[in-house]
């Protein structure tokens, strides 16, 4: 009974043994996979960061570009407000120098129509002529 008593006794401890290497296997790995899992969620978390700080600077970048374009695009107006303004100042120097010239010819054919013609003819000699004016 003695002998059968240390055999189950040696077999417990044995089992015991077995049992507690098998709890410290496990807690070794659990241990690891929870050290990798850190790790990773680090990464990950490093990762984002770096995303987060890479969005920000192109979203400066857009914010920057759009400004730039949208002052081009006031400075164009400007432009094409100052051409039309330039044109508009054309065709109103245009019309009144048209005017100008229609009133002239009127002035002319009204000088002319108040001069008698000899007297026209003999102005006309007399100015340029070869009469001995």
């Amino acid at each position: 009974e003695l002998e059968q008593g240390e055999e189950e006794h040696n077999r417990n401890y044995a089992s015991a043994r077995h049992m507690a290497a098998l709890f410290e296997e496990y807690v070794i790995t659990a241990t690891e996979e929870a050290t990798a899992m850190l790790k990773s969620h680090e990464t990950l978390k490093q990762q984002v960061e770096s995303s987060e700080k890479l969005i920000s600077i192109l979203a400066e970048k857009i914010v920057t570009m759009v400004g730039t374009q949208a002052n081009k695009v006031k400075e164009f107006e400007e432009i094409q407000v100052g051409h039309q303004t330039k044109i508009a100042d054309i065709d109103q120097k245009q019309k009144e120098l048209t005017h100008k010239v229609n009133q002239l010819k009127h002035n002319e054919k009204q000088s002319q129509s108040h001069t008698p013609r000899s007297h026209r003819a003999t102005r006309t000699i007399g100015q340029g002529g070869g009469f001995g004016g």
